[in-house]
C-alpha cells in the first residue's frame, strides 16, 4: 500500500469492500476529508444522535463471516445491557452460509461446527450463554425482514440493522431498507444501518438513517441533537458498484477466508472493525452520546480518524449536485 493509500483510508475518502484482492478495494469516495475530519476540535461542537425511544428493539446482524463473527457477542452483550434496562431485545442473524475448513484461520467458529449453517451456531452458542433471544435465518436478507418486523401487531420497535457482508448487492438491499423510515419533516428515525467493511489491513465503519441527501436539512431540526445521518452508501457510493469477481460472467471461487489465507488481508483486521462497530452500538442504544457517524482505521499506522455529527459535515451531501 502506498502513502496516497494511507492517505485515503485515515482521512476517510475511500471505503473499503470485505472481498477482493487488496489492490481492487480502494474506490474514490466522498472527498479528501471533510469539516468533521480537517478541524481537530470538530468532536467538541458535535451534536449527539438521537434515536427513537422504543420499548421493543432487534437488531439485525447480516453476514457472519470474518467480522461478524467476531461482533455477534458484543452484540449480544450490548442486548443484555439493554434488557437490565427493562428493554424488550432480541437478536437475529442472517446468513445463508456453512461453517468450512477454510473459515476457521479468520472467523470465529470451532472445527466442531464444520458444516453446520454459521448463524444458527452463533445465535445458540451466545443466545443461550447470556440468555438472550437470538434467532437465526439461513437465507439471504431481504428487506421483508425489516418491513414485516416494523410493522407487526406487537407495537413500533426501533430496528438496528448491522451489516457485514461482503458483496455490493446485499449492501444494496440492506440500504434500501431506509426507505421505510419515510421522509416526514420532525420524525426521528425507527431504522438505523451499521455497515462494516474491510481491506487488508484496515477498513471502516458507517452510520446512516436516510438514503436521501434533502432528508439531512432535517438533521439539526431539533435542539442540540443530530436526528438524521447519511446512509453508508450515501456516505460511499462504491459500496454499491460490484467489484469484478462479484459478476455472474466472471466469478471467482475466492473467499474471504481464502484470500486471508494468500496473505491478502491481516488475521486482526476483522475483530479491529467489530470492536469498532460493537462501541457504535453500545453508544448508539445504550449509553448515548455517540458524536460520529464513520470511523476508519489503518493497523500498520495505528491511526485513526471519524466523521463527527457537525451541521457542516452533513450539509456537504445536500449541497452535491443532483442532490
Amino acid at each position: 500500500m502506498d502513502v496516497t493509500n494511507i492517505t485515503q483510508t485515515i482521512t476517510g475518502s475511500s471505503a473499503s469492500r470485505e472481498t477482493g484482492k487488496a489492490g481492487r478495494n480502494k474506490r474514490k469516495g466522498v472527498g479528501e476529508g471533510g469539516a468533521g475530519i480537517a478541524r481537530g476540535y470538530a468532536y467538541l461542537e458535535a451534536r449527539p444522535v438521537l434515536v427513537r425511544q422504543c420499548q421493543r428493539i432487534e437488531i439485525i446482524q447480516v453476514g457472519v463471516g470474518g467480522t461478524g463473527s467476531w461482533l455477534f457477542p458484543h452484540l449480544v452483550r450490548v442486548a443484555r445491557e439493554l434488557q437490565k434496562t427493562g428493554k424488550e431485545v432480541s437478536l437475529k442473524l442472517v446468513d445463508p452460509d456453512l461453517v468450512l475448513e477454510k473459515n476457521l484461520i479468520r472467523q470465529h467458529f470451532a472445527r466442531a461446527e464444520l458444516g453446520l449453517p454459521k448463524a444458527a451456531c452463533l445465535a445458540l452458542r451466545y443466545g443461550s450463554a447470556w440468555g438472550v433471544e437470538a434467532g437465526a435465518v439461513t437465507e439471504k436478507f431481504s428487506q421483508k425482514m425489516v418491513q414485516n418486523q416494523a410493522y407487526g401487531s406487537s407495537g413500533e420497535k426501533l430496528t438496528l440493522l448491522v451489516g457485514c457482508v461482503d458483496n455490493a448487492a446485499a449492501r444494496a438491499e440492506m440500504a434500501s431498507t431506509l426507505k421505510l423510515n419515510g421522509n416526514s419533516k420532525g420524525a426521528v428515525p425507527r431504522i438505523w444501518y451499521l455497515d462494516c467493511g474491510n481491506y487488508r489491513e484496515g477498513g471502516q465503519v458507517l452510520l446512516g438513517s436516510t438514503a436521501d441527501p434533502l432528508q439531512l436539512k432535517e438533521a439539526f431540526s431539533l435542539p442540540g441533537v443530530c436526528t438524521w445521518l447519511p446512509s453508508p452508501t450515501l456516505q460511499h457510493p462504491e459500496l454499491l458498484i460490484p467489484l469484478p469477481e462479484e459478476q455472474a460472467e466472471n466469478r471467482l471461487s475466492y473467499s474471504c477466508a481464502e484470500l486471508a489465507l494468500m496473505e491478502a488481508q491481516s488475521l486482526s483486521v476483522n475483530f479491529q472493525i467489530a470492536a469498532v462497530a460493537a462501541d457504535y452500538v453500545l453508544r448508539l442504544l445504550v449509553v448515548g452520546g455517540l458524536k460520529k457517524y464513520a470511523t476508519y482505521l489503518h493497523l500498520p499506522t495505528g491511526v485513526t480518524r471519524s466523521r463527527y455529527t457537525v451541521p457542516g459535515e452533513l450539509m456537504d451531501y445536500y449541497r452535491r449536485p443532483g442532490a
